[in-house]
């Protein structure tokens, strides 16, 4: 019997230590993630964030594009093509898309689904910066190859319910890709973005210079990077 009870112990003993080895295994993988993205101290000082460039649509078409947004608080996002300028907005409290591309004459309300995913995309620090104080639960889902790349493979639960799976470079711990789960007209999809060349801008943050879309050939390229820039948060009211 008292063999049976330390067996018992030893296999009890075991299996704790093998718990807190993936937990501390998966703690140094978000902090390397963050500290490559350029270390919590310059990522908690993002305020504001406005990226300009350029998006090309699968079908060739190129538009202007800048987003502009405040850390937890509002997003906007324009496209420019030939004399028309679209956008999309987003705020804590509401949120409307205007694109006279496909015929919209004023802008309309966000609603249901569509504006919840976009509230929950207005933390402009990163996801895994004080993750456990946002209360998103973080998974670790073992290793995966993105086309050729060995990564990390986590996944993402936010407060809000929103799930986004991560790829993070087992080398560099830069996203690879990152796969999150949407609702388009009641059905659950896939949204895949893929992250092309890093760059360090001069407050240190890392960002990547281009991002496309895996299943839907949508491909955003940067030119401008602007942190912390003074932003009038009327452009986050809707004008027509």
């Amino acid at each position: 019997m008292k063999s049976i009870q330390l067996s018992l112990a030893t296999l009890v003993l075991v299996c704790s230590c093998f718990v807190i080895a993936r937990a501390q295994s998966l703690d140094e993988i978000v902090q390397k993630s963050v500290a490559a993205m350029g270390g919590a101290e310059n990522l908690r000082k993002i305020k504001t964030i406005t990226n300009i460039g350029s998006a090309e649509a699968g079908n060739g078409v190129v538009s202007d594009f800048k987003l502009t947004a405040v850390h937890m608080k509002a997003m906007r996002i324009e496209f420019t093509y030939g004399s028309m300028t679209g956008y999309q907005i987003v705020t804590q409290t509401g949120g409307w898309s205007f694109m006279p591309f496909e015929g919209q004459t004023k802008a309309e309300p966000l609603t249901g689904d569509a504006l919840k995913e976009g509230q929950s995309s207005l933390d402009c620090q990163g996801n895994l910066v004080d993750y456990k104080e946002k209360e998103t639960e973080v998974v670790y889902l073992g290793k995966d190859e993105v086309e050729g790349t060995t990564c990390h493979k986590l996944k993402l639960t936010k407060k809000t319910g929103g799930v986004e799976t991560v790829y993070l470079d087992a080398k560099t711990f830069l996203a690879v890709r990152t796969i999150t789960k949407i609702t388009i007209d009641g059905k659950e999809t896939e949204d895949v973005w893929n992250y092309g060349e890093y760059i360090t801008l001069p407050e240190g943050i890392v960002e990547p210079k281009s991002m496309y879309r895996g299943n839907g050939g949508l491909k955003m390229t940067f030119t401008k990077f602007e942190v912390n820039k003074t932003v009038d948060e009327s452009i986050f009211v809707p004008t027509n």
